[in-house]
């Protein structure tokens, strides 16, 4: 039971930046053979979206700022820098976007509009600079 009061616990977190159904996926999959595979993966997003550095907190780092989190649906991309994650109305993220295989670009991202229009949280994201995932978007 304590385990299980641990995993809903870090729901919070989760709701900032993933889709009710992207959630209620994980929590399924806690049930099954799998879970713990599953709770990983919460305390996993959990973590990062606890450690994500805030909005111009990586100001100056250029090439060199990690690429915390990736979205993607069909051929968008969204990586995510820094978060403001304060509730309403501030629910604003910084990164780099490619939408329809387009060319990647700098800027703000409505996290909300983001999940709204279907976007996905990578959950097996291996970390990247800037840098790395923006030649990696231009000469994919």
């Amino acid at each position: 039971m304590i385990i299980a009061e641990s995993i809903f616990s870090r729901i919070g977190n989760l709701r900032k930046v993933m889709s009710d159904h992207q959630i209620a996926c994980l929590l399924s999959g806690t049930k099954g053979v799998e879970s713990e595979h599953y709770k990983d993966l919460i305390i996993k997003v959990d973590d990062i979206v606890a450690k994500c550095p805030l909005t111009y907190q990586t100001d100056g780092q250029g090439d060199n700022a990690i690429c915390q989190m990736h979205y993607f649906k069909g051929d968008s991309d969204v990586y995510i820098v820094e978060l403001d994650v304060a509730g309403p109305p501030h629910t604003q993220a910084y990164g780099v976007i490619r939408l329809n295989g387009g060319y990647p670009e700098l800027g703000y991202i409505d996290l909300d509009e983001l999940i709204k229009y279907g976007f996905e949280l990578d959950l097996y994201y291996a970390q990247q600079t800037v840098g790395e995932v923006m030649r990696k978007l231009t000469y994919e």
